[in-house]
């Protein structure tokens, strides 16, 4: 689909928790054909996100100087498409205002796939019910909210039904800003509320398009015992029904 190379930045949690979603990415982008080259598969870099939202500026600007401008110079990185929210508001927003980095492009991986889902090979593995989550990071924040009902409504036999909270309303999972690591309780009652809104709409599957959402949701079905809609990372969904025809 493109001679021109992307570069995809996978992020820290989806790595470290959630690794079962870099195959699903590897085969989304291998189906659209693009030339593709993963920045952070191999190493323990982090773009900082956490660092700048907690206020640890010196550490966060330290942390890009020394480790991550540095790579990107090497693969001469232009374009960039990530699948965590929080990497794609610091790299588009954060990272050009600090004079870090200037991107050509920063993608999150739903704005990609929303390009060309109508183009995509999928599969009708029969009637889906869907709702979603938007991500703070990636809605609120940054305003992308449409991409990822363009794919969820070009989903085959998919159903999309909205919840009461959504886009700007959405409730927040909890997980942002070191919320979880510090009180684990708290973001498990707010994912807890984002899973009661979900259930609501009688939906099977809670899509969500951030790693730390679905992080979060899953530990609340864990901490207050709701077993229903399952959670999925959307990136997840799409490789689930991308045909396997040439």
């Amino acid at each position: 689909m493109s001679a021109k190379k992307i570069h995809v930045w996978i992020g820290c949690t989806t790595k470290a928790r959630l690794n079962k979603s870099i195959p699903s990415l590897e085969k989304v982008l291998q189906s659209l054909k693009l030339n593709y080259e993963f920045i952070d598969r191999d190493t323990d870099i982090c773009c900082g996100s956490v660092l700048f939202n907690t206020g640890q500026r010196k550490a966060a600007l330290n942390n890009a100087k020394e480790k991550i401008t540095e790579t990107f110079r090497k693969m001469n990185v232009q374009s960039l498409v990530t699948p965590c929210p929080g990497c794609y508001r610091t790299f588009k927003e954060v990272y050009p205002r600090e004079g870090l980095w200037r991107f050509e492009s920063v993608k999150h991986v739903s704005e990609l796939i929303s390009e060309h889902i109508n183009e995509m090979q999928l599969k009708n593995k029969g009637k889906l019910s869907v709702t979603y989550h938007d991500p703070c990071h990636l809605g609120r924040h940054s305003g992308v909210f449409e991409a990822p009902r363009k794919i969820l409504s070009a989903l085959p036999n998919v159903t999309f039904q909205e919840m009461k909270y959504n886009r700007e309303n959405s409730f927040c999972c909890g997980s942002g800003a070191g919320t979880r690591i510090f009180r684990k309780e708290l973001a498990d009652y707010a994912s807890a509320l984002c899973l009661m809104d979900a259930q609501s709409t009688g939906a099977k599957y809670l899509v969500t398009a951030c790693p730390f959402c679905e992080h979060s949701l899953m530990s609340a079905q864990s901490s207050y015992k709701i077993e229903t809609p399952t959670v999925v990372n959307i990136i997840d969904l799409v490789s689930n029904l991308i045909s396997n025809k040439k």
